[in-house]
């Protein structure tokens, strides 16, 4: 675990202008609850959860669970779009934002090693071990069939975020529990 203190925890954003000269830092965090409101928050699990610091240059609100893309030129640092169908998912906006998201330009924790919660489309029930993959509009779903030929199965690799560590129904937008990455 890195041995410092964050700024930030998990579930928060800075306002632009706040901390901008700490963008792109990475920083990693115990797998607890930060919804909970007890002294000490529930562990989840032993592992430990890298982040970084990016700010959402999108141009709306980016949602909880949500795979995204870096934008050009700023590669590490900042957020400019959701990933789509088979593209390639640089993180996951932190599950434990407000289910309004972070506003384009603050700045928040993206999540882009270790345990975390994605946003599914509802096209398919998702099982235990299933490999996620990117789908439309910053969602995800699971890896279906073998691809069919070399740009397929490359399309697929391109676009992996991640195992899914719980079931998950067909509801879209539904959060599951996963093990992203590593990815970013």
């Amino acid at each position: 675990m890195v041995d410092k203190k964050q700024l930030y925890q998990r579930g928060k954003t800075g306002a632009s202008g706040e901390l901008t000269h700490l963008e792109g830092q990475i920083s990693e965090f115990p797998d607890v609850d930060w919804d909970s409101t007890a002294s000490v928050k529930p562990t989840l699990s032993q592992d430990t959860v890298r982040c970084r610091w990016v700010k959402n240059d999108s141009g709306g609100a980016l949602l909880p669970g949500y795979g995204v893309r870096y934008k050009a030129a700023y590669y590490g640092m900042r957020m400019g779009a959701v990933s789509g169908d088979g593209e390639t998912c640089h993180g996951i906006v932190d599950e434990y934002l407000p289910a309004a998201g972070v506003a384009d330009g603050k700045y928040f924790w993206l999540v882009q090693h270790g345990p975390g919660s994605v946003a599914t489309d509802g096209s398919a029930s998702i099982a235990q071990n299933d490999i996620l993959v990117t789908a439309a509009a910053g969602k995800f779903n699971e890896q279906t069939a073998a691809p069919a030929d070399t740009t397929a199965a490359m399309v697929q690799v391109n676009s992996r975020a991640g195992v899914a560590m719980a079931t998950a129904g067909t509801t879209d937008g539904n959060l599951v529990r996963a093990y992203i990455g590593p990815i970013g």
